[in-house]
């Protein structure tokens, strides 16, 4: 049950990792009915803060 909490449209993000060594893992970041649909715009600024740990 969603609880009054719905939205018309959804952001959705597909990042991917890709490894020196060719490999690659993708993954989805969308708000599911019962989030608020500002949950997916976290994604990109978590990535970007994330980067330099992922990448060494």
């Amino acid at each position: 049950m969603t609880e009054g909490k719905t939205c018309d449209e959804i952001k959705s993000h597909l990042p991917c990792l890709e490894t020196n060594t060719g490999l690659r893992g993708w993954c989805e970041v969308c708000p599911i009915p019962h989030d608020l649909p500002a949950f997916a715009d976290g994604a990109p600024s978590a990535i970007t803060e994330m980067a330099p740990q992922i990448i060494k």
